[in-house]
């Protein structure tokens, strides 16, 4: 088990042996503290597990530790000038051996150098699903914590210029992606790589809170020359009210990747569901998506399909009536499932001459079940 409050008197420790009179290492020992409280509401927020919930708080407490080496070295928080602040806390921690200070446990060690080091990198790079998720909380509760202090402290310069966005921050932003640090060439194309953060955002949670801190349009406020960043900030709201789930759901598992794990177990948990009323819609994942169709429809009352276009999941729902549904993980990108979740919880069933044939599967169901 990790112990968090070891974890921290480490910290503390390690933290003391540096000036916090100095403002750039104060302002990294506070950021990393409210950091560890945004890893763990989205933890919580994804009902992690315990261990997993106090290994994200872990990685969050460790993420910047390269900060204070830089700030005491440079006096400096500029990376493309003087050294990459994540691969030097894996340093740090990894090479120099300070890790066992914080843990005694080797076993998440991968996961917590691949989280710091794609912590502020442009791409989370090669991992597997643990460490995935490790890297995706890290990112979102640093922005999180980022974007907070931009618009209510004032951490940046809003002070933009007349000049035109460039043209690679353009289509990167067109594209729905972070702005690559290459594309940047005024103070402009900074400001657009604040604007837009939620496009490497992860998790509802991370959403809701830019939502209903209206975080966008405070800094949209603070920015001067308004025409040359209006469109930009409409599109972004846009995208964000689309990102937020707004449903309530009920997460089955699995948790985290077991290769003993069944398909059909996680099948017939999510059929269940929407049998008892416990939930009104259910959607499976595996790899085809046809074995968990095959396991759902053998749960009295579920009409489930395998849905991989948007066509596909409008039809069913508008004549099919499916209330389960299942896609395959190797078949569509993380994007495609999103559209196709959305439509499947929005679209609704046109009933005519297609609730006659709904019936008709219906009362066929009940004649072998011997119920109604």
């Amino acid at each position: 088990m990790i112990n968090l409050d070891s974890a921290k008197k480490a910290f503390d420790k390690y933290v003391s042996n540096y000036d916090m009179n100095d403002p750039l290492i104060s302002l990294k020992y506070s950021h990393t503290y409210r950091v560890c409280k945004e890893s763990l509401n989205i933890a919580k927020s994804i009902n992690l597990d315990l261990e997993n919930t106090y290994l994200a708080v872990l990685i969050a407490m460790l993420h910047d530790i390269g900060r204070f080496e830089q700030a005491r070295i440079y006096q400096s928080f500029n990376d493309s000038k003087t050294v990459d602040h994540a691969d030097l806390g894996v340093k740090i921690l990894f090479e120099d051996g300070l890790i066992r200070e914080f843990i005694s446990d080797n076993r998440y060690d991968e996961i917590i150098k691949k989280a710091i080091e794609y912590h502020n990198k442009y791409e989370i790079g090669k991992c597997n699903e643990l460490e995935l998720l490790h890297s995706k909380i890290i990112r979102d509760a640093d922005k999180l914590d980022i974007i907070n202090n931009v618009v209510n402290i004032g951490a940046i310069n809003f002070r933009s210029d007349a000049s035109q966005i460039s043209e690679g921050v353009i289509l990167d932003f067109k594209n729905e992606k972070s702005i690559n640090a290459k594309n940047k060439k005024t103070h402009n194309d900074s400001l657009m790589t604040m604007l837009a953060f939620p496009f490497d955002l992860n998790f509802d949670y991370s959403y809701h809170k830019y939502e209903q801190q209206g975080y966008i349009d405070k800094m949209y406020e603070m920015i001067e020359h308004k025409e040359i960043f209006s469109d930009y900030v409409d599109e972004l709201n846009e995208y964000i009210k689309e990102n937020l789930n707004g449903v309530d759901f009920l997460d089955v598992g699995a948790k985290t990747l077991n290769g003993e794990d069944d398909y059909t177990d996680f099948s017939f948990a999510v059929a269940e569901a929407v049998n008892s009323g416990l939930a009104d819609l259910g959607i499976m994942i595996c790899r085809t998506g046809v074995g968990a169709v095959i396991a759902m429809n053998k749960v009295y009352g579920i009409r489930a399909g395998v849905c991989e276009s948007k066509n596909s999941v409008i039809l069913a729902r508008h004549k099919n009536d499916i209330n389960c549904l299942s896609f395959g993980a190797d078949n569509i990108t993380k994007e495609e499932a999103l559209i196709i979740s959305k439509l499947f919880i929005s679209e609704q069933f046109e009933g005519g001459r297609h609730l006659r044939r709904v019936n008709k599967i219906t009362q066929y169901e009940e004649s072998c079940y011997g119920r109604k």
